[in-house]
């Protein structure tokens, strides 16, 4: 993860990813095996869905920021 956490963000540069080997990674610990790529397309779409809303995330995160910011002032 220290590749996106950098003295100056580029724009370009991913907040966050996902990729297969995370998503393998969790299910052999949740099920205990690797999913087929039938599955992985069941997942993609869960997550696609999830992140639908996605600025609705990140403006929460911004609001916690903003909040603990603010309590350090006070």
């Amino acid at each position: 993860m220290s590749q996106y956490v950098t003295p100056m963000l580029k724009n370009d540069e991913l907040i966050y990813a996902i990729n297969v080997l995370d998503v393998q990674t969790l299910a052999k610990e949740k099920i205990g095996r690797e999913l087929t790529f039938q599955e992985m397309n069941v997942v993609k779409k869960g997550i696609e869905w999830g992140f639908f809303n996605w600025f609705v995330v990140v403006n929460v995160a911004i609001e916690t920021v903003a909040e603990i910011d603010k309590d350090k002032k006070d």
